[in-house]
């Protein structure tokens, strides 16, 4: 399963593929800004994914506190370096991304 083996990575900080990450990014980024907002977030997960609100999922990764994600936040987060990311978090978040990649 490709989301159990990405979360191996991560908990392990061993690089995760770039054009995984890049595609994954852009189906989270629905408009095509460059940055994943709540709006995005809302739009691909709804309004609470897990049990969390999207607000907490996005304040998570946003390392510049400015209310959106942009691609090298999304990297950083994902990846765990500097971050200590929730490794069941991570695996569900790109799941989804697994899933929505599909559709292409």
């Amino acid at each position: 399963d490709l989301s159990d083996f990405l979360a191996a990575m991560v908990s392990t900080q061993i690089g995760i593929n770039d054009d995984l990450l890049k595609l994954c990014f852009r189906r989270f980024d629905t408009d095509a800004s460059g940055y994943i907002t709540e709006k995005n977030l809302q739009a691909v997960l709804g309004s609470t994914f897990e049990g969390e609100q999207i607000e907490t999922l996005l304040a998570e990764a946003d390392l510049l506190h400015d209310g959106r994600i942009s691609y090298p936040e999304f990297v950083t987060y994902l990846r765990g370096d500097p971050l200590s990311l929730p490794v069941g978090k991570a695996s569900k978040i790109l799941q989804l991304g697994k899933d929505l990649t599909r559709s292409f």
